[in-house]
C-alpha cells in the first residue's frame, strides 16, 4: 500500500511541530513494546501484520492512521547517532572536506552556510550539526504531498547553529534523511572497531 504520509506538519511553528515529534516517539516506542511481545510470545504466528496494526491503533484509541517510522523516532535517531556519542570519537573521522568523501558518506551534494569557514571538513561539519542538535536548533521540512515510500528522500532536516558571542559565526546546511543516514552509519563504521580493539572485544560475523 503506498498512501500519502499522515504527518501534520506546520511551517515556522516550531513549538507545534516539537508537540508532534515528541508524540510520534511516544506512538513509536509502545508500537515496539507490544510487537516486541508478540514477537517472543507463543501467538506469534496467529497474527498477520495487518492485524497486529489494527490491534494497535485500537489499543491507543486512535481513528486515524500512525506511522512508527516517523519523525519523532528519526529525530532520536539523529540525537543517539550524533550527540549521544562521545566528542572525542570524532577525532576519528577523515579531516577532508566533505564534498571529497566517497559517495557512502551522503555529503556529495550538500551546501551549507558558513561564512567564517569556507573549507568544510567532516569534523568541522559534524561538531556544528551537534551544537544544532544540542540547542534544538532544527527545523523538519516535509512536503504535503510526500509518500510513504519518499519519506527517506524528500523529508528534510535543516540545522543552525549560532556563535551567541560573533554574530558573523553561523552555519546552516540542510539534509535528507537519507543523508543522515548514511552520515550516521559511515560514523559507526569508524568508531566502532576503534572503541572495539580499546576494549579488546570479538570481531561480530
Amino acid at each position: 500500500m503506498n498512501f500519502r504520509c499522515p504527518l501534520k506538519y506546520v511551517a515556522d511553528e516550531n513549538e507545534l511541530n516539537t508537540v508532534d515529534i515528541v508524540t510520534n516517539t511516544m506512538f513509536s516506542l509502545g508500537f515496539l513494546d507490544q510487537i516486541t511481545h508478540i514477537i517472543f510470545s507463543p501467538h506469534r504466528h496467529k497474527f498477520t501484520v495487518g492485524q497486529f496494526y489494527d490491534q494497535w491503533l485500537a489499543s491507543i484509541k486512535v481513528n486515524e492512521p500512525k506511522i512508527p517510522f516517523n519523525p519523532g523516532i528519526f529525530v532520536a535517531y539523529i540525537y543517539c547517532g550524533l550527540l549521544v556519542t562521545k566528542e572525542t570519537w570524532y577525532d576519528l573521522v577523515p579531516n577532508i572536506e566533505i564534498n571529497q568523501l566517497n559517495q557512502d558518506w551522503g555529503l556529495g551534494s550538500v551546501t551549507c552556510i558558513s561564512p567564517k569557514q569556507n573549507k568544510i571538513t567532516l569534523p568541522y561539519f559534524i561538531r556544528r550539526l551537534r551544537n544544532a542538535l544540542a540547542h534544538a536548533n532544527f527545523t523538519l521540512g516535509m512536503p504535503d504531498d510526500i509518500l510513504l515510500t519518499e519519506i527517506h528522500d524528500r523529508s528534510t532536516i535543516c540545522f543552525r547553529d549560532n556563535n551567541p558571542k560573533d554574530a558573523d559565526d553561523y552555519f546552516e546546511t540542510t539534509l535528507t534523511w537519507r543523508q543522515i543516514e548514511k552520515l550516521i552509519k559511515q560514523f559507526h563504521a569508524v568508531i566502532y572497531p576503534s572503541a572495539r580493539d580499546r576494549h579488546e572485544l570479538p570481531i561480530s560475523k
